[in-house]
Formats: C-alpha cells, structure tokens, sequence
C-alpha cells in the first residue's frame, strides 16, 4: 500500500514537474514571439517615418517650379503646351509612369475616382510617363477616371526632385504654370491621401488656400 502511494505521489509529482516545464517553454516561445512582433512593428514604424519623411522633404523641393516650356502628348499625337490645357483655372494634376507600381498607381485612381464629386472631374489632369511606348496600358486606365484627360509627358518627366523617386505624385497648377502643394502619397497610408485631397477640395470649391 505504502509503495502504492509512492508510486502515485512520485508520477503526480512528475506529471506536475512536466506540466511546469512544458508551460513554462509555451511561454518562452510566446514571448519570443511577441518580441519578434514588437521589434518588427518598430522597424516598420520607423521605416516608414523615414520614408514619409524623405516623400515631405522632396514635396517641398518640388513645389515652386515653373512648368512653362512643358509639352503634352494627347492621344491623336499632337502636343500642347501645359498652359493650353490648364487654361485660366487650377488644376489638381496626379503625375504617374509605367516604371511606378502599377497597383500603386490604380490605388491612386480609384482614389481620385472615389473623391471625384469633391474634386470636381473639370478640376483633374492626369500625366503619364510611357517610357515603353505602350499607350494602351493608359488607355485602359483612363476607363478608371473617364473624361479626365490623360496627357503624355517626356520620359525624363516634368523636372522636378520628385521625379527622381520615382513614385506618382500630386501637384496643384494654375495659369501661371507654378506647381505647388506637391503631394508624393505612401502607399500603406492612403489615410494620409485622403486628407490632402479633402484640403484640395477645399481649395478649389471655397478658395481656402493652405499654402
């Protein structure tokens, strides 16, 4: 009976001691793995402050820039000078090429789409880099914002430091051809779009300037 007893208090202890060990190493591997999730999420997080930050510095470089030599393909060939097309009004001009991501670029559309009655479709100018020559690409994505016009840009683009990041950007122009608040978006804060396009709205419909 005595050995009986033994035997179940020293399996108890056992299977107790186990219990203790197994749980302890879930909560180790846990942690870890937490861990893993802190230190990535705050290389994300600092990643992307640095590449917000690059994006605002390189809006500012690319803000004040005369654009009156500039030409524009339309889609029959012929060219126009910017300030024929911009006329005596401003316009919000989204700046894309075949060498962005192209999701990226169909975000931003289907962005401006959403925010079109806002905007106001007359208030709208698209210019595309087609460096490969496939034109068809842009036609298909003019179906996206229809009777928005798309113009075809130089390859180089337009000049400007945003350009060099290669990435689409915002600019607002008027007739005196100067580009200002330019706006280059990060594409996991579309929040962040958002809100510039509601201050454009509002620069356009109650001539609020934030400037």
């Amino acid at each position: 009976m005595k050995n009986r007893l033994t035997f179940v208090l020293i399996t108890g202890l056992v299977l107790l001691n186990g219990t203790v060990l197994i749980t302890g190493l879930l909560r180790k591997e846990e942690q870890q793995r937490s861990e893993s999730a802190i230190r990535e999420a705050a290389y994300w997080s600092n990643h992307d402050y640095l590449m917000i930050r690059r994006a605002w510095m390189y809006s500012i470089a690319s803000d004040a820039h005369s654009l009156t030599a500039l030409s524009l393909v339309r889609e029959h060939g012929s060219a126009d000078r910017l300030r024929q097309v911009v006329g005596e009004s401003e316009k919000l001009v989204l700046v894309v090429s075949d060498q962005h991501c192209d999701s990226c670029v169909d975000a931003l559309l289907f962005c401006l789409k959403k925010n079109l009655n806002q905007l106001g479709r007359k208030n709208l100018l698209v210019l595309f880099g087609a460096g490969s020559g496939n034109r068809n690409l842009w036609e298909s994505k003019q179906l996206i914002l229809p009777e928005v016009p798309f113009l075809e840009i130089p390859d180089k683009g337009l000049g400007l430091p945003a350009d060099s990041l290669h990435t689409p950007y915002f600019f607002v122009t008027g007739p005196e051809l100067t580009t200002s608040m330019t706006f280059l978006p990060y594409p996991t804060r579309e929040e962040h779009t958002e809100v510039y396009l509601n201050l454009i709205a509002n620069r356009f419909t109650q001539n609020i300037e934030y400037e």
